[in-house]
């Protein structure tokens, strides 16, 4: 049966192999103690899914959770949808980002501004000029002057996502823009 559960993607080989060798009465004090946190790559072939509810990018304080047939669910630590979970110590675990990581990693912005004609044109140029993509973009007017842009980007890390906020504060007509988190 586990053999199966591990072959559906339900439990994670590795999980189970800790808890295997934590039930081993006979291994030495320095075997049993903490494996440590889980490095983030991934060609590790184990599977790894990002939570879209906080939308983590490398550079942010993260947490794992083991869920079911989608095996490391990969969290902000102060993700609200954790709060939950924290009490059962079987189903998160901890992780950290590899080093060097060659991807991209969603995550969504709001920017309040002020309408002006080429405004939305300019945000798009300044935002592709920082080297991220844009994915999806919704505006909402608030009134006949202000709107809200609602953006999914794409960025390597933290550092990338600060340099394209500073460019996009730097837009005249620009009264706020921020990280959207769950």
């Amino acid at each position: 049966e586990l053999l199966a559960e591990v072959g559906l993607g339900n439990q994670m080989a590795s999980v189970v192999a800790r808890r295997l060798l934590e039930n081993q009465a006979s291994l030495t004090e320095d075997s049993t103690r903490d494996l440590g946190p889980l490095s983030i790559k991934g060609t590790e072939g184990l599977v790894v899914t990002y939570a879209r509810c906080c939308r983590p990018i490398p550079g942010d304080p993260i947490i794992g959770h083991i869920s079911a047939g989608r095996g490391i669910v990969i969290h902000l630590e102060s993700c609200k949808n954790m709060s939950e979970l924290r009490d059962k110590n079987e189903e998160i675990m901890s992780v950290r980002w590899e080093d060097h990581l060659d991807q991209e990693f969603a995550v969504e912005l709001r920017v309040e501004l002020e309408h002006e004609k080429g405004l939305i044109a300019v945000l798009a140029s300044t935002i592709t000029s920082s080297q991220a993509n844009i994915d999806r973009i919704s505006i909402l007017e608030r009134d006949a002057h202000l709107a809200t842009v609602n953006l999914v980007i794409n960025v390597k890390d933290r550092v990338h996502l600060a340099r394209v906020i500073r460019k996009v504060r730097h837009i005249h007509n620009i009264n706020k823009i921020l990280r959207v988190r769950s």
